[in-house]
């Protein structure tokens, strides 16, 4: 076996300020077009990857899939946003656009052959055919497939399309009237992502998160050949995009992993390939028209192009198992003669770097695991053994010369294996037995039972070590969530939850639209409470932070009508959750009252029956995540969910009333909300929860909404009363570190006008925040300076200041070695001696030795 070098021979980074999601090359080959999360569309030249043009704002939201016409002239894009445009792909000026051309995200377009036609597939399971000029809609097939639609292209003569879809399934239509010619139901084990036919229209290539890249008849979807693990069976190798060469001699494949491989496209026999390609997931691979060369755009912001015609071949071992470990740029391989060592080449070198020799007597077999942790790196073998009675496996360290720690137990494969500062972790499947996971931590095995099934997603927690499982991963739990029953569904929602906190596998997650199958479990009825409050947590868990991939899963669960099946429609409710009589889940009635010493709710049903029921907790947390996200936050405030969300500040549950707080602070932030939030008393319920005797974990993001909503002028006007500022300020003393930091920030807002800085110094503001400014936290601290500069502009506030002795904690900032500190504490003495008379009562309130310097400051 030969393995072919490629060769980098342009390099764009930071292409795009996002991560790129869609490149192509030009008919003639001197041009290459890229999409972006940016809403970017630009043109570069091909050999040196400079800019020849850009589009900015291309679209509102993502763009997924950018495509020259056959002419060259002209470039298709399609967007998160549901909308299609073409572009002069000489200055990118717009030729014609359709808006709301689906109503989901628009994943794949493309030009037909003969370029009179433009095919676009969506997320909205949707097929159509439009008119490239005009954008006038030609055919189209709704419910394409059952599942979202991933891939969608032209054959080369332009009678057919081929789909690729989150159902697993691969379709042939006739491309005039979308009748379905031959399909092809379990094609892969998982989403397919990218399909394309060969130039000369007799197959078709597919690849999949299940790491497989398959070849069909392009006729009858006959399976011609496939390639299993295709870039490693790594967690990552997922297949993200393929395509033929214009030959049809070769296929290049790009991966979640950072690999390019390029493939015989016959028997799918590895030609070339490049390990660390990129540093983050390659999203898109595309041939060349010649063939001599490949572009590759990256989740690095990286647009990349590699030479195949100079590279070198070099002879790396004849195999029987094939290549079966990747780990930081090197590469292992198993050699014919099982007592041989297991040889290990540098795919960067393109020579032999390390023989890794059989441990306690044992033989190898094929490895099935490893790790590519470029700090500890490891593989784990299946060992048979010659001197023991049992199998046992192993892990060998590459790094060290330690004998390799063995795990307690025979088995008879490794399955992963994760790394994690110090600590392994190995899983393994006992024969007939549920698996077993090694956490492997100072030489120190610790084996333990999980649930039967493949473990095949393993995240390892080195700090806490933790070890996470989901049984078949992401895309098996997705599959549970749509069709498996209630128990089997509670728990891949709760190992949603938890892998969740990983970002490979949250994006893995989201990648296989769990949210919106998470949605769809959320509208069943008489679901166990157990279940929808395991969803719910999920949907949190899911939409937490605020980046793109979380905004992505916030808005698939609101368009699969999550929303409305949270049960927090304000005063129209949805009966969820209840487990002590579920054939209520799913009715409908209103709200009559809400009693916050029993934190239930008085739900008259549309029967007349009246019912008191504890609210829905889990559906409060997912809102917290929910409201972080521009879509779902203005669904939450259009669906009613306000007065619902304000009666949970009076939860005797601290989670559930700080969870409220956060959501109404997040909501609280969009300027078209206040009012509403006004109107249902959001204010008064906050200040609430900043009185005596509530729990601390509320009244930071309690403080935080108050300030949110502060800007406001009817809020401004609203807290300048000393009785109502009375608890905020309360807050600076008997708060933990965030508390007392967002109530001072709060303050501070209130302090920029004349009304609310005389209201803080009737309520004693100014002692409680000198004495946060010795404090040894930053923020805090920043926040105190900042708010006693705003003081100061009052006479009063001057004078309050000074008797209480604030400047020499200021001055003492000022020597901090803090620049946000120094800046702070020089702005709030600048104010403070602005004055001659107040100049002058500072300096009389000042100690002698600080005086001189005051002066001059």
């Amino acid at each position: 076996m030969f393995a072919l070098l490629i060769n980098c021979v342009a390099e764009k980074s930071n292409a795009h300020s996002e991560s790129i999601i869609s490149v192509a090359f030009s008919p003639d080959g001197t041009k290459i077009v890229s999409g972006s999360n940016d809403g970017k569309i630009k043109v570069l030249d091909s050999g040196k990857l400079e800019m020849l043009s850009e589009k900015t704002n291309a679209h509102s939201k993502t763009i997924t899939s950018v495509a020259f016409s056959p002419d060259g002239t002209k470039i298709v894009s399609g967007s998160v946003d549901g909308t299609i445009k073409v572009w002069d792909s000489g200055k990118l000026e717009m030729l014609s656009e359709k808006t709301n051309a689906h109503s989901n995200t628009i994943i794949s377009v493309a030009f037909s052959p003969d370029g009179t036609k433009i095919l676009s597939g969506s997320f909205d399971k949707t097929i159509k055919v439009w008119d490239s000029d005009k954008l006038k809609l030609l055919s189209e097939k709704t419910n394409a497939h059952s599942g979202l639609i991933w891939s969608v292209a032209f054959s080369p003569d332009g009678t057919k399309i081929v789909s690729g879809s989150e159902d697993k399934t691969i379709k042939v239509w006739e491309s005039g009237k979308l009748e379905m010619l031959s399909e092809k139901t379990n094609a892969h084990s998982d989403v397919i992502m990218s399909v394309a036919f060969s130039p000369d229209g007799t197959k078709i290539v597919s690849g999949s998160y299940d790491k497989t890249i398959k070849v069909w008849d392009s006729a009858k979807l006959e399976l011609l050949s496939e390639k299993t693990n295709a870039h490693s069976d790594h967690i990552n190798s997922m297949v993200m995009s393929v395509a033929f060469s214009p030959d049809g001699t070769k296929i290049v494949s790009g991966s979640r992993g950072a690999t390019i491989k390029v493939w015989d496209s016959g028997k799918l026999e590895l030609l070339s390939e490049k390990t660390n390609a990129h540093s983050d997931v390659v999203r898109s691979v595309a041939f060349s028209p010649d063939g001599t060369k490949i572009v590759s755009g990256s989740r690095d912001k990286t647009i990349k192009v590699w030479d195949l015609e100079s590279s070198e071949f070099f002879k790396v071992q004849e195999l029987v198992q094939g290549v079966f470990a990747h780990l930081a740029g090197f590469q292992a391989a198993m050699p014919q003669d099982y007592d041989d060592d297991v040889a290990l080449f540098s795919t960067i070198m393109a020579q032999e770097r390390q023989a890794l020799a059989p441990a306690r007597g044992s033989t190898l077999s094929e490895t099935l695991a490893a790790s590519a942790d470029p700090r500890a790196r490891a593989l784990a073998s299946n060992a048979t053994a010659s001197h023991d009675e049992s199998d046992v496996p192993f892990l060998l360290s590459l790094l060290s010369s330690v004998d390799p720690a063995v795990l307690e137990a025979a088995a008879d494969a490794i399955w992963k294996l994760a790394i994690g500062g110090r600590a392994r972790a190995a899983v393994h499947k006992a024969n007939g037995a549920r698996p077993l996971v090694a956490l492997l931590a100072h030489k120190e095995p610790r084996v333990v039972r999980v649930a039967a099934g493949a473990v095949s997603i393993l995240a390892l927690d080195g700090a806490h070590r933790t070890i996470i499982l989901a049984s078949g991963g992401a895309g098996a739990l997705a599959g549970v969530l749509n069709t498996g029953g209630e128990r089997e569904a509670e728990q891949a929602a709760r190992a949603t939850t938890n892998l969740a906190a990983d970002d490979v596998a949250r994006t893995s997650l989201i990648d296989h639209s769990v949210s919106a199958y998470l949605a769809m479990r959320l509208q069943r009825r008489r679901s166990p409470a157990t279940l929808r409050e395991a969803v719910c947590r999920a949907i949190a868990a899911l939409a937490s932070s605020d980046g793109e991939t979380s905004a992505r899963a916030a808005n698939e669960f609101a368009e699969a009508g999550g929303m409305m099946a949270l049960g927090l429609e304000g005063q129209l409710v949805t009966i969820v959750g209840v487990a002590a009589r579920p054939e209520l889940n799913g009715q409908r009635g209103a709200v009559v009252a809400f009693h916050s010493a029993t934190g239930r709710y008085h739900v008259r049903l549309d029967s007349g029956e009246t019912v008191a029921l504890r609210p829905n907790s889990a559906a409060v947390r997912a809102a917290r995540s929910l409201a972080m996200h521009r879509t779902t936050a203005d669904d939450l405030v259009r669906l009613g969910a306000l007065p619902s969300l304000i009666s949970h500040l009076g939860s005797r549950t601290p989670e559930i009333a700080a969870a409220s707080a956060y959501a109404l602070g997040a909501l609280a932030t969009v300027e078209a909300h206040r009012p509403a939030l006004l109107s249902a008393r959001a204010v008064a319920m906050l200040l609430r929860c900043l009185g005596e005797g509530t729990d601390r974990s509320v009244q930071e993001p309690a403080c935080a909404a108050l300030r949110a909503l502060a800007l406001h002028p009817a809020v401004r006007a609203e807290l300048a009363d000393a009785r109502k500022l009375g608890p905020i300020v309360a807050v600076l003393s008997r708060g933990d570190a965030q508390a007392r930091e967002a109530a001072a920030g709060l303050l501070g807002s209130i302090a920029l006008h004349a009304q609310g800085r005389r209201a803080m110094l009737d309520a004693g503001a100014v002692p409680p925040l000198i004495k946060l400014l010795p404090l040894r936290h930053e923020p805090t601290q920043e926040a105190a300076a900042r708010a006693l500069k705003n003081l100061a502009f009052e006479p009063d506030g001057v004078t309050q200041i000074a008797k209480a002795g604030g400047t020499q904690p200021l001055v003492r900032l000022l020597k901090s070695g803090s620049e946000a500190l120094h800046s702070a504490a020089s702005a709030a003495l600048e104010v403070l001696t602005m004055e001659a008379h107040s100049r002058e009562r500072v300096l009389k309130a000042t100690p002698s030795w600080l005086a001189p310097g005051l002066a001059g400051s």
